[in-house]
């Protein structure tokens, strides 16, 4: 018995003291708002990972050998930070043209499930974070990929509208510049 108590004694102590823990927020480059959902992955351990939550917050036990924690996110270029960097960290991620390919159409109501949070509660949260409403914020986010994809591509205006999901180049325009203050086509 008292065997068994020190093996399970020294386990315990070894798993615990074996450990570290990392957290903290990440965010948008650009605007400094929380991105919720973001995958965190223990590179080296393929089952161990977490998300952020609606508050684009974080955190999670590794083991005391990891080295790198990386932080993937659709439309966001992929960021790798050393986990003795990511204890209460800020870690900001950059919006990504090339990776537009990876982005998928997901309605609201999948998208509270997926958070495990209500439609009600979505709104308010995004509303308080944003400022804006879902529909806006997502056309804010469609703008700023497509800024990024006039300045880094050979795209024309028409193509760069189709590609972020505007049906007419000139409602693109008008919403581009109504954001922006001047016309796509001073990115060129």
């Amino acid at each position: 018995m008292k065997s068994y108590l020190i093996c399970s004694l020294l386990f315990f102590a070894h798993a615990v003291l074996g450990q570290q823990k990392v957290s903290g927020t990440v965010i948008d480059l650009g605007d400094s708002s929380p991105l919720p959902g973001v995958n965190i992955l223990v590179e080296g351990e393929e089952h161990l990972g977490t998300m952020t939550d609606i508050d684009g917050t974080f955190s999670m036990i590794v083991p005391e050998d990891a080295k790198t924690v990386t932080f993937k996110y659709i439309g966001y270029k992929q960021k790798s930070v050393n986990v003795e960097e990511c204890k209460e960290a800020i870690v900001s991620l950059s919006v990504s043209a090339t990776q537009l390919d990876e982005i998928f159409v997901i309605g609201i109501a999948e998208l509270c499930e997926l958070l495990n949070i209500s439609r009600a509660q979505f709104h308010r949260k995004l509303k308080k974070l944003t400022g804006l409403s879902h529909s806006h914020y997502i056309r804010s986010l469609r703008l700023e990929i497509a800024k990024e994809l006039l300045v880094t591509t050979n795209l024309n205006i028409s193509e760069v509208a189709f590609k972020v999901g505007f049906s007419s180049a000139t409602y693109f325009s008008k919403v581009f510049k109504s954001q922006y203050g001047h016309a796509p086509s001073d990115h060129q």
